[in-house]
């Protein structure tokens, strides 16, 4: 229990009868604890070497339609090709332990057409472990990271798209496979 009002005895207690099941921890001026978390942090970034992601994150994606697990309303045409849209791509589970400043996973996008000269990768995080859709309503829109692809290059192009956690950030890397440019942007979680 940390915050000024985890000091109260009588809210000790009542803790304590609630969740006789569980160990109760307070630290020593546990009014202070948050304060002075935030000031080792600000001092030394690095303190805190992992984290758990309290959402998950991925991508928005289209993938082959399949009748027997995807909704008719999500069905589409591209290029003459069955497709299943709005599909969360998850590149982070929630509960994952995130190791801070490393890419937590990469995965490889490729054009959906021929002649493609971008790709857009939709960034969306849930509240559920094994989101479906993006459009659950568990699911929210954290923005989008704009890719160029060489129209000539043909569908073999791919972009290799990784996300990395910081202390209070998200960075998201998208690399031309054949042209190794890399594209960036981030997601700042303080403001």
């Amino acid at each position: 229990m940390v915050g000024g009002f985890s000091e109260s005895p009588l809210l000790q207690e009542k803790i304590k009868s609630y969740f006789k099941d569980k160990r109760i921890i307070i630290p020593p001026d546990a009014g202070l604890a948050v304060l002075k978390g935030a000031v080792m942090f600000g001092h030394y970034p690095l303190i805190i070497m992992s984290r758990v992601a309290k959402c998950s994150y991925g991508i928005s994606v289209y993938r082959d339609f399949d009748p027997t697990i995807h909704p008719p309303s999500k069905k589409v045409i591209l290029n003459g090709v069955t497709k299943c849209k709005d599909v969360f791509a998850p590149h982070v589970k929630k509960g994952q332990e995130l190791v801070i400043g490393v890419a937590q996973i990469t995965q490889r996008y490729a054009k959906l057409d021929e002649k493609q000269i971008s790709l857009d990768f939709d960034i969306y995080t849930s509240t559920r472990d094994d989101p479906k859709f993006v459009t659950d309503p568990e699911c929210q829109y954290l923005g989008q990271l704009e890719v160029d692809i060489a129209a000539e290059s043909g569908k073999e192009n791919g972009i290799l798209v990784r996300m990395i956690f910081g202390g209070t950030e998200l960075i998201v890397e998208a690399e031309n496979e054949k042209t190794k440019k890399v594209k960036k942007t981030t997601f700042h979680f303080l403001k």
